[in-house]
């Protein structure tokens, strides 16, 4: 949509710089919901009057679009098969958050050099937002190690499920060196949450060396499968449910992580600051 793209390319330069914080949601195993926290974390975040860029990093799949209600006319992988720019493919939702979309139907080659090549191109969103999720594939493969390091916070998700704590651990054995924090999804109850992160901080401190922090736990709570059920983001649908609430908390977490993150950077960005006190 050539009159969209304008606007936002408009719009774009007119904005005052931001540093955006970058956060891919991660999960080797499927099922542990990482598509609907991408989605319901990203509009908490819009809510909390935070500028947010959601972006589908699973490519063969489409799904974050799909819990928008939306279907944008450009999807992600455009930006190489039509040489687009982003501002062509940027997407403005029903709930006014920024979306870039992948399609079902892509066959683009993915590799460490293609995502490497997507990453170039989507840089520039990094000075027009506060915060930019993104939600990628279940799996271990290589071509998503160049994206994790482009990204300020990798966030895992888990369940209480044997098999998706275990992928926890083949993810952090697989990439021990990423600013990794845990996210455990569907949680029973107080003793369920200590008991699983525990044991998964525990495993990557003996075994890697390696001391990753946790956020705070979204509990069980059957309106999210509800939501999913009518492809609605639940907190939208169902703003006073126990799962909108986890996501408020895990929304002011993360802004918390940003100041903390960009007050670490602010000697580079101001190198003069303190001998000017």
């Amino acid at each position: 949509m050539p009159d969209q793209a304008e606007k936002l390319r408009k719009k774009a330069l007119q904005q005052t710089s931001y540093q955006a914080y970058t956060i891919a949601l991660a999960s080797p195993k499927g099922g542990v919901g990482r598509t609907s926290i991408c989605a319901n974390l990203a509009l908490t975040l819009h809510n909390a009057n935070q500028k947010v860029c959601a972006i589908d990093f699973s490519f063969h799949l489409g799904d974050l679009a799909l819990i928008f209600q939306e279907n944008p006319p450009q999807p992600l992988e455009n930006l190489l098969k039509k040489n687009l720019n982003i501002w062509d493919i940027l997407h403005t939702t029903k709930f006014k958050l920024s979306l870039l979309a992948s399609s079902y139907r892509n066959n683009l080659s993915l590799t460490p050099s293609t995502t490497q090549s997507i990453l170039q191109k989507i840089e520039p969103l990094k000075k027009h937002f506060d915060f930019i999720l993104i939600d990628t594939r279940a799996c271990l493969e290589n071509y998503l190690l160049p994206l994790y390091r482009w990204c300020d916070e990798v966030m895992l998700l888990t369940t209480a499920q044997p098999s998706a704590i275990v992928g926890c651990y083949a993810f952090l054995k697989s990439f021990p060196t990423l600013p990794i924090t845990l996210l455990l999804n569907s949680c029973e109850s107080k003793r369920q949450e200590r008991e699983i992160t525990d044991l998964i901080c525990q495993a990557s401190r003996e075994l890697l060396g390696k001391n990753i922090s946790n956020h705070s736990p979204i509990p069980q709570d059957h309106r999210v499968q509800e939501a999913l059920f009518h492809r609605a983001p639940f907190v939208s649908e169902f703003p006073n449910t126990k799962a909108t609430k986890a996501m408020q908390v895990i929304a002011s977490e993360l802004i918390e992580n940003k100041r903390k993150f960009l007050n670490n950077l602010s000697p580079i960005f101001y190198p003069y600051k303190e001998s000017a006190q």
